[in-house]
């Protein structure tokens, strides 16, 4: 539930600097400044989520993360194929394909 993952959440009081998602991912910058602090309590009540994480990069992500307090993992992919292939595998999940529109 999203008030158990807040309550949990682990942060530290350092600031961190606001970053331009859009700007990240579509200059190829470092996609390691993308995280989601949410992540360390949600994987450690629900190890699934951190095995999908693990098979979207083993699968061709570019970047794979928990959106928000959990209610979805997503992946970023270069090229239409690599994610189409990735979706084949995760027939056992709801799976939702969205392109990047600038």
């Amino acid at each position: 539930s999203t008030p158990l993952a807040y309550k949990n959440l682990n942060r530290t009081e350092i600031e961190n600097e606001m970053i331009d998602f859009k700007e990240i991912i579509t200059q190829k910058n470092d996609l390691k400044l993308l995280i989601n602090d949410f992540e360390e309590f949600a994987f450690g009540m629900y190890p699934v989520l951190n095995e999908i994480k693990r098979k979207m990069y083993e699968f061709g992500a570019e970047l794979s993360l928990m959106s928000g307090s959990g209610s979805t993992m997503f992946g970023l992919y270069r090229d239409k194929i690599t994610v189409e292939n990735t979706q084949k595998k995760f027939d056992d999940y709801f799976t939702y394909i969205a392109e990047f529109v600038d």
